[in-house]
């Protein structure tokens, strides 16, 4: 054998160690029964004797791995680890990216935790570790943001939305598939007392994915009075997207509809009415929602 799979790796160490007299046939139970003799297929089930038990721990060796490591060794290691365990690093249960949060904080001031005070270049961040940003962190909010641009930009967004989030925000980026995670973020959240508002697309996913924040104290974005009027005025001059809408109510609107808290209600309902969804970066960096060129 070489190189075997991960899944059957796990399979051979679990029959090792729990020596059952039969397991249900499947893709790794038929493999190791047919290629390397672990085990007799009859009907819908691969039989095992004690002489199976055997070649599956002398299997493991082959593979330098001893027959008594736990099945589930590998859930909890990152790379390194797993490199060092088996020496395949791509067997790691956990994320490179794993625990680790970005963070930064506006240009003018000095991003204040992990007990350090560092100033950023204008438009950069910092990974940590949750546990590193609680450790000494001196900023009175946090801003939790959604899309990775306008998290970058921070420093451009207009005064009217930072003017009532604290004079020493902690810009915090919400997370993606292959990156820093939004699970890391709640963690973060949970582990602080400062205030928290988000950041989010005011469509129906932006407006949802908002209530998964822990301690969420309120919402940078326009009131709904001007999102009303915005999403009210002649195509040419709204911003609105009706395929946003379209894409995310049947997922989304559940859990919008049964919401307790008001900020967001009020903006659902101005969304549900006019059937758009209005992306951050239409509204950040502006004053108002008025048509570019209007006296802005």
């Amino acid at each position: 054998m070489s190189a075997e799979s991960k899944r059957s790796i796990t399979f051979l160490l679990s029959l090792v160690q729990s020596r059952p007299d039969s397991k249900p046939l499947g893709e790794v139970t038929r493999r190791l029964a047919e290629v390397h003799g672990i085990g007799s297929v009859t009907g819908t089930k691969v039989r095992y004797s004690s002489a199976d038990f055997g070649r599956a721990g002398d299997l493991l060796r082959l593979e330098k791995i001893d027959p008594s490591t736990s099945p589930d060794a590998w859930k909890a290691l990152g790379r390194t680890d797993s490199w060092a365990l088996r020496g395949n690093e791509k067997w790691a249960g956990v994320a490179a990216s794993a625990g680790l949060v970005a963070v930064t904080c506006l240009p003018s001031q000095p991003l204040r935790v992990a007990k350090s005070n560092l100033l950023l270049p204008e438009g950069s961040h910092l990974v940590l570790p949750a546990d590193q940003i609680v450790d000494g962190c001196d900023h009175d909010s946090i801003i939790v943001v959604e899309n990775l641009e306008p998290f970058r930009r921070c420093s451009r967004w207009h005064k009217r939305y930072l003017a009532a989030r604290g004079e020493h925000p902690l810009f915090v980026f919400r997370g993606e598939k292959d990156g820093t995670r939004a699970d890391a973020v709640n963690a973060l959240l949970l582990r602080t007392s400062i205030p928290v508002f988000g950041a989010f697309d005011v469509d129906p996913a932006g407006l949802g994915t908002a209530l998964t924040l822990p301690r969420l104290d309120g919402l940078v974005a326009p009131d709904a009075q001007e999102l009303d009027s915005h999403l009210g005025a002649h195509r040419e001059a709204s911003s609105g997207r009706a395929d946003l809408y379209q894409k995310q109510y049947a997922h989304w609107a559940p859990s919008l509809e049964r919401t307790s808290n008001k900020e967001v209600l009020l903006l659902w309902e101005v969304v549900r009415r006019h059937g758009e969804g209005l992306v951050q970066e239409a509204f950040l960096e502006r004053h108002s929602l008025a048509p570019m060129g209007s006296g802005e």
